[in-house]
């Protein structure tokens, strides 16, 4: 995600190196599936992503994929208010006791959200991939492109920003184009946008600190606990797809 570029700041990296992979509190949590994350990949025009109902659990493959169609009609922005970061409070405390395992780690957890740091790396990250962080679908599109590179071990290299540019056109008029997120108030946005920027920001501290530390069974666990999430909250198997000039594609 042309991520090359993309420095988290010393108090990220400590974090990642104290939680090491965010894996049974974050599993229960729900790591990879925000409120909303849910049936939001499903196609408006009947197709769907591949999900763990479709193939068997031990093989999971791309059979099945039906080629997400985007909404005939036009969509607006799913449009963002920024809150007071205590407006948050509520939200901050539940993201950090979910996230971190006690309370040593779950102090300057909860410090980095209510400084917003994790939402402005997060910012950083769609602006420089050329999608708009005041646009929940861009949001939700920078998310499950990072949930991608994380699981295929992707993130610390090159990635063709026409890709990225692909998967945000791909995905970003479905997101649209959902009423459950068309009928969310720009301050409920807000909060789903701070969901999605803490479960990437940490996530990509947490694999940077693992393949620095050349932890793979910590990364492994890490890459298990995403991939499981996503197939089981929004249908999609990151291992059995690509990402390419065309967006997200199954593999072969």
């Amino acid at each position: 995600m042309k991520n090359n570029n993309l420095r988290l700041s010393v108090t990220l990296l400590a974090l990642a190196a104290l939680l090491t992979a965010p894996l049974a509190t974050a599993q229960q949590f729900g790591f990879v599936q925000p409120s909303f994350f849910g049936d939001i990949a499903l196609s408006h025009s009947g197709g769907r992503y591949p999900s763990s109902d479709d193939d068997d659990e031990d093989a999971p493959s791309a059979q099945g994929w039906s080629e997400p169609q985007a909404p005939s009609e036009s969509t607006a922005p799913l449009t963002i208010r920024r809150l007071e970061s205590s407006s948050l409070e509520s939200l901050h405390l539940e993201l950090a006791t979910a996230m971190a395992p006690d309370e040593s780690t779950r102090a300057p957890l909860l410090q980095a959200l209510r400084s917003g740091e994790m939402a402005a790396q997060f910012d950083e990250i769609l602006r420089y991939n050329q999608m708009d962080p005041t646009d929940l679908a861009n949001a939700l599109t920078a998310y499950t492109v990072v949930m991608w590179l994380i699981v295929n071990e992707q993130l610390d290299g090159p990635t063709d920003p026409t890709a990225i540019h692909a998967a945000r056109d791909q995905f970003s008029p479905l997101f649209r184009a959902d009423p459950a997120l068309q009928q969310l108030d720009p301050g409920q946005r807000a909060a789903e946008f701070e969901r999605l920027a803490s479960f990437s920001v940490l996530g990509i501290a947490a694999y940077m600190h693992q393949r620095n530390e050349n932890d793979r069974e910590s990364l492994r666990q890490l890459q298990d606990a995403i991939n499981e999430g996503m197939r089981s909250s929004g249908g999609l198997d990151l291992r059995t797809l690509e990402l390419t000039s065309t967006g997200l594609r199954p593999r072969g």
